[in-house]
């Protein structure tokens, strides 16, 4: 067992970097923008992509897609988007279409929803299959 300060040590030699690198390979934004009076207001959470043999899927929690269908029904959601705009890689997520909820379970704040491997790719992430 290591001891606290070798595991600080570990974690500045380039440990903690290369996680953070990893992680953000494999997680995403998933943002949405609807009406507020005379402007507009975001609301996000965030997701991430797994492949466990029988082709990708995303996951959230099952909080972020409550509060996207709270705002669908009562706020006039303009747009919904997974990835980041600001690059130019995102793509419109369609929660009643091509992106359907899979499951999902309030207790334990999941929920899985359909992705291809091609829209995980256009949104430059990659999809964690447990060979990384």
């Amino acid at each position: 067992m290591i001891t606290i300060d070798e595991a600080k040590a570990i974690m500045k030699a380039g440990l903690g970097k290369a996680e953070l690198e990893f992680v953000t390979t494999l997680t995403a934004p998933l943002f949405w923008v609807y009406r507020d009076g005379a402007g507009f207001r975001a609301r996000n959470g965030s997701a991430f992509f797994l492949d466990t043999g029988s082709g990708p899927f995303g996951v959230t929690a099952n909080q972020v897609i409550e509060g996207l269908r709270k705002d669908v029904a009562e706020r006039g959601v303009v747009a919904v988007q997974i990835g980041a705009s600001s690059r130019g890689d995102s793509l419109l997520f369609d929660l009643n279409g091509k992106n359907e909820i899979i499951a999902a379970h309030a207790g334990i704040d999941i929920a899985t929803f359909r992705i291809t491997i091609e829209e995980i790719k256009q949104i430059k992430k990659t999809a964690l299959t447990g060979h990384q």
